[in-house]
């Protein structure tokens, strides 16, 4: 995985120093867009409050850049690598799963035994999406628990390594 943000990593590390080479080379757009204009006054933001750059990736083009030189916190782009990095390891069509164990027996609708809710790490999990697991439950006839609800959290445990104790004064 390493290897394949390797790339990534680089383009980002680099775009920033062929800035200059190629604005010099290309007519610059410092105005922005109505539209942004209009969403800046919206969320009653202040020009000076936006930095950007914006390279056309697909061939000739007029960059546009304003407040370019302008030092600001990093935002969220940090979540291009996260996204990346997850899509790298987890593939585009990985689901998150959610599940319900027992270790009982339904009967008439009564689960006599505990009930296990399993997560598995799912980052949208919400109220809504507990409410639909429970609405499934009742589906599939569970009416009444006479247990315990028991929230497995393994997935979230990471393994125990072994302790490692070298100073690397060997003699």
């Amino acid at each position: 995985m390493i290897k394949s943000l390797r790339p990534l990593l680089l383009a980002s590390l680099l775009l920033p120093l062929a800035l200059p080479v190629t604005s010099h080379a290309a007519t610059i757009n410092t105005a922005l867009s109505p539209n942004v204009q209009k969403a800046l006054k919206a969320s009653k933001l202040q020009d000076d409050a936006l930095s950007l750059v914006m390279v056309p990736l697909n061939g000739p083009g007029t960059p546009t850049l304003h407040n370019a030189d302008v030092s600001v916190n990093p935002a969220s782009t940090m979540k291009l690598v996260t996204t990346y990095a997850a899509l790298e390891m987890l593939g585009p069509n990985h689901q998150w799963k959610t599940e319900f164990y027992t270790d009982g027996t339904l009967n008439g609708g009564i689960l006599n035994g505990n009930l296990y809710l399993k997560g598995g790490g799912d980052p949208k999990l919400n109220m809504e999406k507990l409410w639909l697991l429970m609405r499934d439950l009742r589906a599939n006839g569970v009416q009444q628990v006479t247990g315990d609800l028991v929230l497995d959290r393994g997935f979230f445990i990471q393994p125990q390594l072994p302790e490692f104790n070298d100073d690397g004064n060997d003699e």
